[in-house]
């Protein structure tokens, strides 16, 4: 018999979980389909990379606005704001800052309405 507690998040992930797991998905995807041992050396067919790279880019949007209740959801955003390079211009890097800043004032002020 099972007597250790089971994790919650792992059979109960919240929002913030599977946008996540959505956005590594839809970018294993498009890593998989550019990278493919069939595909070394050419391009992907213009349709099936616009489909992927708007899979992907819609997944990184809904992911990044999305609001983090915590510091740790915060800090993973902040890492994907990093590595997806954001700031270089992406069209929805306004937005996505000030969601970050209010992301860093409830991770800072945990139950203080911004």
């Amino acid at each position: 018999m099972d007597t250790l507690p089971k994790d919650e998040t792992a059979t109960n992930p919240d929002e913030f979980d599977i946008l996540f797991a959505a956005l590594k998905h839809a970018k294993a995807k498009w890593d998989m389909a550019l990278y493919a041992p069939d595909n070394v050396g050419n391009d992907l067919p213009q349709e099936v990379s616009d489909q992927l790279c708007q899979a992907n880019c819609d997944a990184l949007n809904a992911f990044l606005l999305h609001p983090a209740k915590d510091s740790r959801e915060l800090l993973i955003k902040l890492r994907v704001f990093r590595d997806e390079e954001i700031v270089q211009g992406w069209w929805l890097a306004p937005q996505i800052v000030e969601q970050l800043v209010c992301d860093a004032q409830t991770a800072a002020f945990p139950g203080v309405r911004a």
